[in-house]
């Protein structure tokens, strides 16, 4: 026996100090004697001050048996000292995960999680696969009473990202589906790698359609209802399989099989209604489309009469235009009468002035423009008679006259003005 365990029985610590100070050349005072029997010690006896104290000596490598430490110091629970090992540099998890994750699964679920929960240990393939094994022996030896502490394991490891989920010929859908995990089973069955037929190995012999087995014999409804849906499993091949068998002396083979067949025959029902109200869905769609086009034939109709009925207006209003075109050129040509006789009145009542007067002028000439009037004659009474006339003219008619006795003086008037 060390001569530390002694001191470490009554937890004296200070003695334990001056020795390891003291003993550096003495080898029976070397700490680690004994294949570190005085920390495997310390551990049991959960003196966390005096692991420490062991840990901290360069002579003590706990990483020379961890197999043999670690399970002395889960069993006194003393999580600190638990903590203290892992966190060790002289120990390399890697190589130790698998022991000591197996030993952790026996233990309990608060060890197995501050192991898993561990930056050290790295959660892959070959660990995922270790660990499965082991806590499928465990779930397989007991069954069908699981206690809390696996099903919490269980689901710890069957929900972190890290895990494999198809190592060890899909033993996570087994035991997701031992425990009723509903939520994990759809999240595997998503995973086109996982294999809900071939999944189990019990004995060394390949047990086809094993998940919905289990769940069927744990009463999981809804488990077995989601994977009797799942299209790669055929539920007659596994009635057929189940029928008359005994699966590891515990599985009632008949039992079973009449469980999935309630399920099979819920599965039917619920596709013919399925179906049912898919039918219903169409003939309603095909009435709404019927509708539909009802609806769409009176528009249309209403729309071509609407149509109709601007054409006809839009006729009545070329009609119209055309009306008031007519008129207007109507309106033009009388306009147009009225000037002309506009312009020819007033020498038409020049001519009946200077017919009327006497003597009248041996003769005259008269010239108008737009604005003006001249007026030629040789007779001097003529002359008078004229202007007078033209006086009236002028009032009536607004036009400027010019009046003269010779043919030289109407040529320069007419000259002058421009007329």
């Amino acid at each position: 026996m060390s001569v530390y365990c002694p001191l470490i029985e009554t937890n004296n610590v200070e003695s334990i100090r001056i020795l390891l100070e003291c003993s550096t050349d003495v080898s029976v005072l070397d700490p680690s004697y004994n294949s570190n029997e005085a920390l495997k010690f310390a551990c049991e006896k959960s003196q966390k001050e005096i692991v420490e104290l062991l840990l901290s000596d360069p002579r003590v490598d706990p990483g020379h048996n961890f197999s043999e430490i670690f399970p002395v110091a889960c069993k006194s629970s003393s999580f600190e000292i638990i903590e203290l090992l892992l966190d060790n540099p002289k120990v390399d998890l890697t190589k130790q995960s698998g022991a000591i994750f197996n030993f952790a699964i026996d233990r309990s679920f608060d060890i197995f999680k501050l192991l898993f929960g561990s930056p050290r240990i790295t959660i892959d393939a070959e660990l995922s696969a270790t660990i499965v094994n082991r806590l499928w022996k465990r779930v397989h030896a007991n069954l069908p009473t699981l206690c809390d502490e696996m099903r919490k394991i269980c689901e710890l490891f069957l929900t972190d990202s890290r895990t494999d989920q198809k190592c060890r010929d899909d033993e996570p859908i087994i035991l997701a589906s031992c425990f009723g995990f509903t939520d994990i089973v759809k999240k595997l069955l998503s995973n086109e790698k996982v294999d809900p037929v071939k999944a189990g190995i019990i004995s060394y012999l390949v047990v086809d359609y094993f998940p919905i087995r289990v769940a069927s014999y744990m009463h999981y409804t809804e488990i077995v209802n989601l994977l009797a849906k799942d299209t790669r499993i055929d539920l007659d091949k596994c009635i057929d399989l189940t029928t008359g068998n005994h699966i590891i002396g515990k599985f009632q083979g008949e039992m079973i099989a009449e469980r999935i067949r309630s399920v099979q025959r819920e599965i039917k029902e619920e596709k013919m209604q399925a179906a049912r109200k898919k039918i219903q869905a169409v003939i309603e769609e095909i009435e709404s489309v019927s509708k539909t086009r009802e609806v769409v034939s009176k528009v249309k109709e209403a729309a071509r009469e609407k149509m109709q009925a601007v054409r006809e207006e839009m006729e009545a209003v070329s009609k119209a235009k055309e009306a008031a075109r007519e008129k207007m050129q109507a309106v033009i040509k009388e306009m147009k009468n009225v000037h002309h006789a506009k312009k020819a009145e007033p020498k038409a009542k020049l001519d009946t002035l200077t017919k009327n007067q006497s003597p009248a002028p041996s003769f005259y000439k008269f010239k108008q423009c737009d604005n003006e009037i001249i007026v030629f004659t040789r007779a001097i009474v003529g002359i008078e008679r004229i202007s007078s006339a033209c006086i009236k003219l002028y009032t009536n008619f607004d036009k400027k006259f010019y009046v003269c006795d010779d043919n030289d003086a109407y040529h320069a008037i007419v000259s002058k003005y421009g007329l």
